[in-house]
């Protein structure tokens, strides 16, 4: 358990600059996390979209 503990707190550490302080906060901290994949995977398919789109049109 202590070491699932140690490589959430380096993967939020990695990811957000910022230390696990209580067990509380962990579902917050997933619940940012897989928000900003969310968003980072509809920002990338759009720019996508529109570079297909750009290319097909004359």
């Amino acid at each position: 358990m202590m070491l699932l503990l140690i490589r959430l707190t380096s993967l939020r550490q990695l990811l957000l600059d910022t230390k696990v302080k209580t067990l509380l906060s962990l579902p917050r901290l997933l619940e940012l996390l897989v928000l900003k994949l969310i968003r980072r995977f509809v920002m990338e398919v759009m720019l996508r979209e529109r570079r297909v789109i750009k290319l097909i049109q004359p």
